[in-house]
């Protein structure tokens, strides 16, 4: 019998003419919260437990707009085959805590148009230099108009560079910051949007597509771009950038020929506190 509302694996899913949308119901979400809070609260973290929510997690996330769910998950996936002390660790507690605040953030319900929108998507460049400490990032939006195009080009406030872990090269880092950066300061002109983030760091690229990292700082970091993107609702696309083909590589460099003609606006920085 045709259906205008069905529920498929816990899933809400509703049809109208011109969009399918996806909502996990009020109470499985207060049950995933509260599941979530007990494994951070909990001494040990069983295998079953952990493996039974990562399935409840991977249909929940169907109905997120962006994708920093399934990012999240796959790492908790990575300590379902982990040994009985490496449950115990901090690893696994950052995890939790950074899908729990992604899942508290996140939209009730994802819509799905069924009709092709033909929309480009908007296009993030980041960069940074080192030892200068200068990070640069660039927006493109190719169906709002050039007037919309901006980017930022600052040095990296001294409390926030004194927060990262000592190393020999902080390069990884402030790479990783300069992405967090650049999507928290144009978050309002992507919001419900669909990017793609070019980022010259390997490491800081598997970083954010994991949705975690060893180092505490760079896990901070990484959790912060994702629930940005969680409240914000947009989709984003990782990949890397050589460095000569990567726009922001300029302004990281105080060498701003290439985006003369773009606005210039201030960094919305994210300490680790928030």
């Amino acid at each position: 019998v045709p259906t205008v509302e069905a529920e498929l694996l816990g899933i809400v899913v509703t049809f109208s003419h011109t969009k399918m949308s996806l909502t996990l119901p009020t109470s499985k979400r207060e049950r995933i919260l509260e599941e979530l809070r007990n494994l951070i609260a909990a001494p040990t973290v069983p295998l079953a437990t952990l493996s039974k929510l990562c399935g409840k997690l991977v249909f929940a996330s169907s109905t997120s707009p962006d994708f920093s769910w399934r990012a999240a998950t796959r790492t908790l996936f990575r300590f379902t085959s982990r040994s009985h002390y490496q449950r115990h660790s901090l690893d696994l507690k950052h995890a939790l805590g950074n899908i729990l605040a992604m899942v508290s953030a996140a939209p009730v319900s994802r819509d799905l148009l069924l009709y092709r929108e033909g929309r480009r998507p908007f296009v993030v460049y980041t960069d940074a230099e080192s030892p200068g400490n200068r990070l640069a990032g660039v927006l493109y939006c190719p169906r709002g108009g050039k007037s919309r195009d901006r980017y930022y080009s600052e040095i990296i406030p001294a409390d926030l560079l004194s927060s990262l872990m000592p190393r020999k090269n902080q390069i990884v880092a402030l790479e990783l910051c300069a992405a967090v950066t650049a999507i928290n300061t144009f978050r309002d002109v992507l919001k419900g949007q669909c990017v793609w983030l070019y980022i010259d760091s390997r490491a800081a690229e598997f970083a954010l597509i994991r949705g975690s990292s060893a180092k505490s700082d760079l896990n901070d970091m990484t959790a912060s771009l994702w629930r940005t993107a969680a409240s914000h609702s947009i989709s984003i696309w990782i990949s890397r950038v050589p460095s000569e083909q990567n726009i922001a590589d300029g302004p990281s460099r105080r060498q701003y020929g290439d985006v003369i003609r773009l606005a210039r606006v201030p960094a919305k920085w994210v300490r680790p506190d928030q």
